[in-house]
Order: C-alpha cells, then structure tokens, then sequence
C-alpha cells in the first residue's frame, strides 16, 4: 500500500514538472519578439547613381532592376552642375538613387540610348547585395562601351 502511494507522489510530481515545462515554452514562445529589421540608431542606407549627360546631345539614361522584389526606384533628380552658368546644352547630371526592400543579390543595370533609333552608347550593370537592414551595397560595375558597335539594342 505505502508502496502505491509513494508511485502516485513520483507520477504526480513529475507530471506536475512537466506540464510546468510545457506552460513555460509555451510563455516564452508567444512572448518571442522579431528582431529589428534596422539597426538602432542608424538610418536605412539607399544607393545612389550619378550619370552625366548633354542637354545638347540626344541620348538619355535609362534604368533596369533585375529582381523588383529586392530593390525599389525611389527616385530621380537632378544635380545640380556648378560650371553650368547658364549654358545652353551644358552638361546635366541625374541622380538615381534605390532603396532596399527584401535580403538578396540582384543587378541594376543603366543605358545610355540615343532618342531617334534608340541604340545604346554606353551600359553599365552593377551588381548589388541588400542586406538584413535593407542597406543596398554595391557589389561590382562592369562597363560596356556599345558606341563603335554597328548594332545594338
């Protein structure tokens, strides 16, 4: 009989610990919180390109994302030249610049493309990383010259 008992005190104890563990899992799962996607006090980091062009010249640039689900266009500006005064067909500098939205490797590639027969002078590809922060970091550019080529596009 004392035998019994004492089993049942050992079964009970043990499932008491147990159902213990179990309720503290579970607390600790729910009370999991996600890690900040920027690091504290620091701001996102976009990249930004700066491509000269002519007013008098037709040519202009234009832009591709590889994978749209890890970099966004936010926006596109001019420089401002300070050796311009005033010119007319004056170089003209344009920024472009890019935000990171999702952790990956993908490229951003730029033409420069004459406005008649749309043919390209000069391409550049860059490859680019975002990274858990979603700061866009440039990898490597590779310059292509397409302005002695017979045929391009």
């Amino acid at each position: 009989m004392k035998k019994k008992i004492l089993i049942i005190l050992i079964i009970s104890i043990l499932s008491l610990a147990i159902i213990g563990a179990v309720i503290y899992r579970i607390k600790t799962i729910n009370n999991f919180q996600k890690p900040n996607t920027t690091p504290p006090n620091t701001e996102v980091r976009q990249l930004e390109f700066i491509y000269n062009t002519n007013g008098g010249v037709p040519y202009f640039w234009e832009y591709e994302i590889g994978d749209t689900d890890l970099i966004m266009f936010v926006e596109e500006s001019e420089v401002e030249n300070k050796n311009k005064n005033g010119m007319v067909g004056a170089p003209i500098s344009k920024k472009y610049a890019f935000r990171g939205k999702n952790t990956g490797y993908t490229w951003i590639k730029f033409k420069y493309i004459h406005v008649g027969d749309h043919k390209i002078s000069q391409e550049e590809i860059h490859e680019i990383e975002v990274d858990r922060y979603r700061n866009v970091i440039l990898l490597s550019t590779e310059k292509i010259d397409h302005s002695n080529s017979e045929t391009n596009n």
